[in-house]
């Protein structure tokens, strides 16, 4: 697969169409259009804005380029933007109460960009199972997390319900209670609402990037 295919997977994935994608990048449709037509190459500073827009890991991306087979040419300056050397622990299955970091959570080591985290922070990765977020997240991608148990309406956290494994939602708070939004495709998930103080609800972490994999 190249860039240019990659990407407008992505944009797909996410159910946004060309103008939207163009509208969130801050770039004109034509852009868009041109690149998942394969007129042109994405530029660095093109896969910046991709990777904010679409919420992925800009690593993967360059990753991609260099496994390109075209004749875009880029510079070693280019790549040496990227700063993989944040190594985080891929683990399991989460339960509410069990610490993340138990030695038999943890299936793996990964390599992240730790341009724009903050260093003093903890940090995990998360395999998403399911297509209860897959407007975001698809079944197999990694979410890169930080540990936290203070999100704010808005985020997507990571969150342990009743002492059951935990649960990757966009999340809202108010008059108590805290909400568990997918975003998915899929219909059959609902928005589910719990009481702060009454149910056993645990907060994890918020969730800070994602890599998708094919």
């Amino acid at each position: 697969m190249t860039i240019n295919d990659y990407l407008k997977t992505l944009r797909e994935d996410r159910g946004l169409s060309q103008r939207g994608l163009a509208m969130k990048m801050g770039v004109s449709n034509a852009t868009i259009s041109q690149i998942e037509n394969k007129r042109n190459k994405p530029s660095i500073d093109l896969l910046f804005l991709y990777a904010k827009a679409l919420n992925v890991d800009l690593s993967v991306m360059i990753s991609m380029m260099k496994e390109d087979g075209s004749d875009y040419k880029y510079t070693s300056k280019d790549i040496q933007e990227v700063d993989l050397t944040l190594s985080v622990p891929l683990v399991g299955s989460v339960r509410a109460g069990k610490p993340v970091f138990a030695e038999d959570n943890i299936e793996d080591y990964l390599l992240f960009d730790k341009r724009g985290l903050d260093q003093s922070k903890t940090y995990f990765a998360l395999r998403i199972v399911g297509d209860s977020m897959d407007k975001l997240f698809r079944a197999g991608d990694v979410v890169l997390v930080e540990k936290t148990d203070v999100v704010e309406s808005g985020q997507i956290a990571v969150v342990g319900i009743n002492g059951y494994e935990a649960t990757v939602k966009r999340i809202t708070l108010g008059n108590g209670n805290i909400a568990l939004i997918p975003e998915s495709n899929n219909p059959a998930y609902l928005t589910q609402v719990y009481s702060i103080e009454k149910d056993d609800i645990h907060i994890i972490g918020r969730v800070v990037q994602s890599t998708t994999y094919f």
